[in-house]
């Protein structure tokens, strides 16, 4: 009979490898950072979104505001321009304030007596001397408008004017 031979038995070519744990401490330390991450960005996106319509709104709100007030400019700037003229000035100082219009042939100037005057201007100081000056210099800066010649024959630094008895009857 024939013996019968032994094959050799089979080796692996390379050792095998060992297998790794799934979860190591890097491994988990790893995925908390990552997740913390994310959820950062999950929070910070919220967060831009509601700030954003939050900004949306007081931007709306702004505008508004803007419309409102450019409409009360123009209408002040409507009335200023109104108030301006020298026919509505002269119907607001008759019907709102009560002035009446003097007839220049009629009024009468009252001046100061000399030893009044005398007596005030002994007592006058230094910066009150120079009040007439300054407005000297005032009347010079003002723009020409119409009817500045007529206002200034209104105002005269050292005279009053006052209305007639005939015209207070």
């Amino acid at each position: 009979m024939a013996r019968k031979a032994t094959m050799p038995r089979l080796t692996p070519c390379f050792p095998i490898a060992p297998r790794r744990a799934s979860l190591t401490d890097r491994r988990v330390v790893a995925a908390l950072l990552v997740s913390i991450v994310f959820a950062a960005w999950g929070v910070a996106h919220i967060h831009l979104r509601f700030a954003i319509d939050d900004m949306r709104l007081q931007h709306r709100r702004l505008q508004e505001q803007y419309r409102g007030l450019e409409l009360r400019r123009m209408a002040l700037q409507g009335e200023t321009e109104r108030m301006s003229e020298l026919e509505r000035l002269g119907q607001f100082a008759r019907y709102e304030l009560g002035m009446v219009e003097q007839d220049p042939r009629t009024r009468v100037v009252a001046s100061v007596p000399t030893d009044v005057a005398a007596k005030y201007v002994e007592s006058r100081s230094v910066a009150a001397a120079d009040q007439g000056d300054a407005a000297d210099t005032l009347i010079g800066r003002l723009p020409d408008v119409p009817g500045k010649s007529l206002l200034l024959t209104l105002v005269d630094v050292n005279q009053a004017f006052a209305a007639s008895a005939s015209e207070k009857e």
